[in-house]
């Protein structure tokens, strides 16, 4: 059995019949494989390295289909909302969202923070033998003063170019 974990693009949000159409459903067909698709859309990677590193069950394969950098988990008195820091309506719906971002908010962290869960979920799955797989769009994005981090992150995650 495999796991997909990511965003609107494994959940398959822009397809017409999702539990049908999306990649992960495709892929199992394929593969002639069962596919658990936890694609979730406006999904953060903070969401998706969470429900990787908390996952109890054993599977053949993990994919982890990153999202954007710009996009994080908070904690609220509602539980937990995926926050789009490039949405207009994300402000509009947290009005404290705005001020945040224009006195917090620092891109170059947000990289860095994410490369590091990249390469923490990569150890912790190659310590308890799980197979996984890491796709992503965003490497050209990676700002340059990161690159050396970036290039700590092992020959097991799929580099779009």
């Amino acid at each position: 059995m495999i796991l997909a974990i990511g965003d609107s693009f494994t959940y398959g949000a822009e397809l017409a019949n999702p539990g049908n159409d999306a990649w992960p459903t495709v892929l199992g067909r394929l593969l002639n494989q069962d596919v658990v698709n936890q694609g979730l859309t406006g999904s953060s990677n903070d969401r998706i390295l969470r429900l990787a590193a908390t996952n109890v069950v054993k599977y053949d394969l993990v994919i982890c289909a990153w999202s954007g950098i710009d996009r994080s988990e908070v904690h609220s008195r509602k539980g937990l909302v995926q926050l789009n820091f490039n949405v207009r309506t994300e402000i509009i719906t947290y009005p404290w969202l705005k001020q945040y971002l224009t006195d917090h908010y620092n891109y170059d962290h947000a990289t860095q923070c994410w490369i590091i869960d990249v390469i923490m979920l990569q150890a912790y799955f190659q310590q308890i033998q799980q197979p996984f797989l890491f796709v992503n769009a965003i490497y050209k994005k990676i700002p340059s003063s990161l690159r050396y981090l970036w290039d700590k992150v092992g020959d097991k995650i799929g580099r779009a170019h």
